[in-house]
């Protein structure tokens, strides 16, 4: 695929073949009232001087949408392009016709600003061409984004539905259940009542799973209470080992994150890296920089290996992000440390 056909959303050659000597053809009977019982030799004339001027403003006008593509690419800036896109075009039309007819009077030998008979005549048929290719190219670029983001929500969507499921079968899985249990049946006998508390705390993360399993987004407040519970059970089982720091202002709990995301976050962290008295784990969640981020951040002591580690966790974080918000999740690895900073959403929540 070539530059200009990523850029426009498809391949225009077959529309400047065709489409040139069609609005050529056209333009001198709409605009200059020329008629075939003048002559034919008139009228090949005015045709020829109509496609030179066609070819011109045609191949002009789409190579400022194609800048004015790469210029305004960004999300929301659509109807700053536009502007833009049609200032330049009468700006261009303009110069274009003003620049063009003297030369071409002056080599038919007719009087200046009367090419196509009138100057009127001649400067409309410019703006005519100008914002004809303008509309086929942007009504053509639109259905094509229309029909690449309905593929895309389409496939995003089964990515969040499947990324639910697999955080759901995560949790449920038998090594998770293993673990709690052993966890359980090792505390009973010393404290009962920290295996009541940790019965509780068990009960809350498959109820909240199960609850969310179908919510696009959910406040933070709410993400946080599931992961103490999270990180409750964690710390039972790891003991000192398991450092977690949370420093989240009141003011921004009421914003929204993807549900599960830290927790999944989290178990990455305590899957990937070694636990133990000798290197414990250090987890830190912080808001960063503008109050715009949610930072998970945790030292990096990579086990030498690590069982079915698909890489799919942080990929449907990233996928479920963009589907809710259309903002980026971003990853920074230095030797030291592992840190995810996840966009922090404010917008009203579905009732």
């Amino acid at each position: 695929m070539s530059n200009s056909e990523t850029v426009l959303g498809f391949n225009d050659n077959w529309a400047r073949l065709i489409g040139m000597p069609v609005v050529a053809f056209i333009t001198p009977i709409i605009f200059l009232n020329e008629r075939f019982q003048e002559g034919i030799i008139t009228y090949v004339i005015s045709f020829a001087v109509s496609l030179a001027f066609t070819i011109l403003l045609w191949e002009g006008n789409r190579q400022l949408m194609i800048y004015s593509h790469k210029k305004f690419d960004k999300a929301g800036l659509a109807s700053k392009r536009l502007m833009w896109q049609a200032m330049a075009t009468v700006v261009f039309a303009s110069s274009t016709y003003l620049i063009l007819d003297p030369i071409i009077c002056t080599f038919l030998k007719n009087d200046p600003g009367q090419t196509y008979n009138n100057m009127i005549g001649g400067f409309s048929a410019g703006l005519f061409n100008s914002i004809l290719v303008i509309s086929i190219y942007e009504a053509v670029y639109f259905m094509k984004r229309y029909m690449h983001s309905a593929a895309e929500a389409e496939q995003l969507k089964r990515e969040m539905v499947q990324s639910q499921l697999e955080t759901l079968k995560n949790q449920v899985n038998p090594h998770f259940l293993f673990n709690s249990l052993n966890t359980l049946v090792s505390i009973i006998p010393d404290d009962r009542d920290v295996a009541v508390e940790f019965v509780r705390k068990l009960s809350k993360v498959y109820r909240y799973i199960l609850e969310i399993n179908d919510r696009e987004l959910i406040l933070l407040r709410e993400e946080l209470e599931f992961l103490n519970s999270y990180i409750f059970l964690q710390k039972i089982r790891f003991g000192d080992n398991l450092v977690v720091k949370m420093e989240i202002p009141e003011h921004l709990l009421e914003h929204q994150v993807v549900p599960l995301s830290l927790q999944m976050l989290l178990e990455n962290a305590l899957k990937h890296n070694v636990v133990s008295t000798e290197k414990p784990l250090h987890i830190e969640i912080y808001i960063g920089k503008n109050d715009q981020t949610l930072v998970v951040r945790n030292n990096l002591q990579l086990k030498q290996q690590v069982l079915d580690s698909t890489g799919t966790g942080l990929k449907n974080i990233r996928n479920r992000y963009h589907f809710a918000s259309g903002r980026e999740v971003e990853t920074i690895v230095t030797t030291s440390a592992f840190i995810v900073a996840l966009p922090l959403i404010n917008k009203p929540l579905a009732a």
